[in-house]
C-alpha cells in the first residue's frame, strides 16, 4: 500500500512540476497545515516548509538567513548535560547536542525543496564517533493557485514524504507525532480541504489515511478516517511489538479502523479557547471518542508569560484501532520532544480494545523575565483511569507502569532559570530540574514503548539560535 502510494506522488509530482514552473502565481504566506500547538508556552520548533514565509515573520527576525531570495536556511544548535539526582538511570541524552538545520531552495514561485537535517549525539559517554548520526527529512512542496470563485483564489499544496509532528483533528487519535508520508491541501476563503496519508504512525504494521474538511478558517472541521493495521487473527498469539515489515507475518489479514470525528475551535477572545474532537469508530457497534480543551493563555506581555489548561480525554474500550492488545511504538526519540505534554493519545490507543479509559490534566507554564534572567517553570498533572470492559476481567500494564483496570496519577515539572546574554536575542544558556527526560535507545530511531523516562535530573543547557 505504502509503496503503490509512493509510485503514485512520483507519477503526479513529475506530471504536474512543468505546469508549475510555467505559471505559477503568488500565494499566500500562511504556513500551510501548522499543527504546531498556538496555546503553550513550549518553544514552537520550525517546520519543514515555506521556510522563506517563516524567515519573513517578525519573530525571525534575528535568524541569519537570507529573507529574501531562491535559498535560505536556519539552525537550532543545542547542547547539554543531564545528571541524576536519585537513583534512576540516566537517560540516553546525558551529554548530547543537536544542530536542527533547514534549508529551503525556491528555483521559481510555486515550488519550494526543503531539507531538515538533524544532526545529532545523544552522549559524550560513547563521543560523536561512535554515536552521532545525521537524518534527513526531504520535503517537497508544490504550490498554485488553480483558479478563482468569486474574485478570490482556490489555492491547491501537495507536499511530502516529510511533514514535520503531525496532528489530526485537535489530537484525539493523533497528536504531535513525526509523521511521513503525503499530504494535500485545498484552500479557497474559509474553506480547507486536506488528504492525509502517513506510512506509519504508531505501529510497524499500520497506514493511516486522513481527510478533514475545515471551516471558518478551521474553527468547525469533519475528520475522516480510514487506520489500516494487520492484526493477529483470534486464537493466535500475536507477534512482539513490530520494528521493521520484515517481522510482520504476511498471513495476518488486513484490517481497517474507520473513524469519523467533529472537531471545533472557539477563540472566546484574544487569550482564552475551547476546543473540542467528539470521534466515532464506525463499525457494528459504534465506539466513542472525545476530547474537552480549554486554554488561557498570556504570550506577549513583555516581562511575562503564562498559560493554564485544562484537558478531558475518554477512549470507550474498543475506540483505538486494533483489535488485539498491541503495545504502540516511538520512533523518533530526540530532546525535541520535551516540549510536548505527557498527555498523548499514544498512551491509550495499546489498551483501548479492553478498556474503557478517561483522563483529567492540568497543565500551566509560566516565564518572568527581567535584566536578561528568566525564571520559567513548566507542570502537568495527569489523573488517568482505566475500567475493565472484558468478561472475565484481567489486568495489565501499560510501558510506564499504569495498571489497568486501575488510576494513577502523574506530576510532571521541569523549572529552572535561563540566561540571556544579549538583548533581545533567543540565544541562552539554562539550568534546571525536571522528573522527566526523553526515552531513547542506543539508535535514537529504534521505536520505544515509552515517550519519556521517569526519574529525577538536573539538566544544563546552552542553546543558540541562527
Amino acid at each position: 500500500m505504502t509503496r503503490a502510494l509512493i509510485r503514485t506522488l512520483a507519477i503526479t509530482v513529475i506530471a504536474i512540476v512543468p505546469a508549475y514552473v510555467r505559471a505559477a502565481t503568488p500565494v499566500s504566506s500562511e504556513i500551510v497545515a501548522d499543527d504546531r500547538d498556538r496555546y503553550t508556552l513550549f518553544y514552537r520548533h520550525p517546520v519543514n516548509r515555506q521556510l522563506l514565509e517563516q524567515m519573513g515573520d517578525p519573530d525571525f527576525a534575528y535568524r541569519l538567513g537570507p529573507k529574501r531570495g531562491p535559498i535560505t536556511a536556519l539552525s537550532d544548535v543545542t547542547m547539554g548535560t543531564q545528571q541524576t539526582i536519585n537513583a534512576a538511570s540516566q537517560s540516553r541524552y546525558h551529554g548530547w547536542f543537536t544542530a536542527d538545520t533547514y534549508v529551503g531552495v525556491r528555483p521559481v514561485s510555486g515550488l519550494d525543496i526543503n531539507m531538515n537535517l538533524m544532526a545529532l549525539n545523544p552522549s559524550a559517554s560513547d563521543g560523536f564517533r561512535g554515536s552521532a548520526s545525521v537524518h534527513p527529512g526531504l520535503s517537497l512542496h508544490l504550490y498554485h493557485d488553480l483558479f478563482a470563485v468569486d474574485g478570490s483564489p482556490v489555492r491547491f499544496d501537495i507536499l511530502g514524504p516529510d511533514l514535520g509532528w503531525v496532528t489530526t483533528g485537535n489530537g484525539l487519535l493523533v497528536e504531535s507525532t513525526p509523521s511521513e508520508g503525503v499530504l494535500g491541501v485545498a484552500r479557497y476563503k474559509q474553506w480547507e480541504l486536506r488528504y492525509l496519508f502517513v506510512g506509519r504512525m504508531y505501529w510497524g504494521d499500520d497506514d493511516y489515511e486522513n481527510i478533514a474538511l475545515s471551516a471558518l478558517k478551521g474553527k468547525i472541521q469533519l475528520n475522516f478516517v480510514n487506520w489500516q493495521k494487520n492484526d493477529a487473527p483470534a486464537g493466535t498469539i500475536p507477534i512482539a511489538p513490530s520494528y521493521n515489515y520484515s517481522q510482520i507475518d504476511p498471513n495476518y489479514p488486513g484490517g481497517h479502523a474507520y473513524y469519523a470525528t467533529l472537531v471545533t475551535r472557539f477563540p472566546i477572545d484574544e487569550h482564552f479557547r475551547i476546543a473540542t474532537e467528539f470521534g466515532y469508530r464506525v463499525e457494528k457497534h459504534a465506539k466513542m471518542g472525545a476530547l474537552v480543551r480549554a486554554d488561557y493563555i498570556v504570550r506577549d506581555a513583555g516581562w511575562y508569560g503564562i498559560h493554564f489548561g485544562y484537558q478531558f480525554r475518554y477512549y470507550q474500550a474498543g475506540f483505538g484501532p486494533r483489535d488485539r492488545l498491541v503495545t504502540p511504538t516511538w520512533q523518533f526519540n530526540t530532546p525535541q520532544q520535551q516540549d510536548a505534554y505527557v498527555t498523548n493519545p499514544f498512551e491509550y490507543l495499546g489498551i483501548s480494545k479492553a478498556y474503557d479509559q478517561w483522563s483529567h490534566t492540568l497543565m500551566g507554564e509560566a516565564r518572568v523575565r527581567q535584566y536578561g534572567i528568566e525564571a520559567y517553570g513548566d507542570a502537568e498533572l495527569w489523573l488517568r483511569y482505566a475500567r475493565s470492559n472484558t468478561a472475565p476481567r484481567f489486568a495489565t500494564y501499560t510501558a510506564d507502569g499504569f495498571r489497568a483496570p486501575g488510576q494513577n496519577a502523574h506530576f510532571y515539572y521541569q523549572t529552572g532559570i535561563r540566561y540571556y546574554p544579549w538583548e533581545k536575542l533567543p540565544h541562552r544558556a539554562s539550568l534546571s530540574v525536571t522528573n522527566k527526560q526523553v526515552h531513547a535507545a542506543w539508535v535514537v530511531t529504534d521505536g520505544v514503548e515509552q515517550r519519556f523516562q521517569p526519574g529525577t535530573y538536573w539538566v544544563l543547557m546552552g542553546e543558540a539560535y541562527l
